[in-house]
């Protein structure tokens, strides 16, 4: 006899997980295992200027065809980097929902295929500056399995396969002026513990119009002089528009090294070629 339970849950990255089998709790001559799941590039869509088409690509590597449910939704970020659909946007939050337009709105993307989605954004006249975003959602339509349908009934042993399927959500943004003036600043970080791990953790504060996507690195100055010697790492954090701050961790593999010396937090901009510096502060080590 076979039991098969299917799970549905969103996810707000780049990578969606088709199926995880179960081992170890009943015997089973079939169960599914780990995928590698949809890739979509790119992860971040942004329109500025004179923008008005973006073409999105979404890659199947599996061995078998997925339907998808292609749709804009808006979400809210929270300071610890969390996130929620709204639908009920107060005053500070500008969504991009109703200047794009997509197609198509429906996917199956054969073994190993792809699919394009094309987005196009229509401004309306006089849009006051600002950024305003929505996310562009890609669920997946959860089908029969038609090869576990077939087997044998009489087939001994109970198994158990557990499709665990993610939805998948990448930001589509909408700027309207220009970038001059954002500024992010980091904080003292502080060391915290976590299921046993060390992070030091810094608050980013975000300044001017438009949303942020950054990397963050921590690095001590040993009070020899010596080199720097770097302590850890943080890539493709966001700050939106609606959010001012956001604590960061910052995982760190030898907590031995904070004995003497000064940290150095530095901020790398993801949206421009090449990774540039655009932010960084020293701080005493408590």
């Amino acid at each position: 006899m076979k039991l098969k339970i299917n799970l549905n849950c969103l996810s707000m990255g780049v990578l969606f997980l088709f199926g995880v089998g179960i081992l170890g709790i009943f015997p089973s001559p079939a169960m599914a295992s780990p995928k590698r799941g949809l890739i979509m590039t790119p992860p971040r869509v942004i329109f500025e200027g004179k923008d008005r088409s973006v073409t999105v690509k979404m890659v199947n590597p599996e061995d078998r065809e997925y339907t998808f449910d292609i749709s804009i939704v808006s979400t809210r970020m929270l300071e610890n980097g969390k996130t929620e659909e709204v639908s009920d946007p107060n005053e500070e939050e500008r969504f991009a929902q109703n200047m794009i337009r997509f197609s198509p709105r429906r996917a199956t993307i054969p073994p190993n295929g792809w699919q394009t989605v094309r987005l196009m954004v229509r401004k309306p006249k006089d849009l006051p500056d600002g950024e305003y975003r929505s996310q562009l959602k890609v669920t997946p339509v959860i089908q029969p399995d038609a090869k576990n349908s077939n087997q044998d009934n009489n087939q001994q042993g109970i198994g158990i396969t557990i499709d665990i399927v993610f939805g998948v959500s990448i930001p589509i943004i909408v700027r309207q002026g220009n970038a001059a003036d954002i500024r992010i600043t980091p904080h003292a970080p502080k060391l915290i513990t976590k299921d046993n791990e060390y992070f030091l953790e810094t608050e980013l504060e975000r300044t001017g119009l438009f949303s942020v996507f950054v990397d963050v690195e921590a690095f001590l100055i040993p009070a020899s002089g010596d080199q720097p010697i770097k302590l850890g790492e943080n890539k493709g954090l966001a700050i939106y528009t609606q959010n001012k701050n956001r604590m960061v961790p910052l995982p760190i593999k030898n907590r031995d090294l904070l004995t003497n010396g000064k940290i150095e937090i530095k901020i790398f901009d993801r949206e421009k070629q090449n990774t540039p510096l655009i932010s960084s502060k020293i701080f005493e080590l408590d």
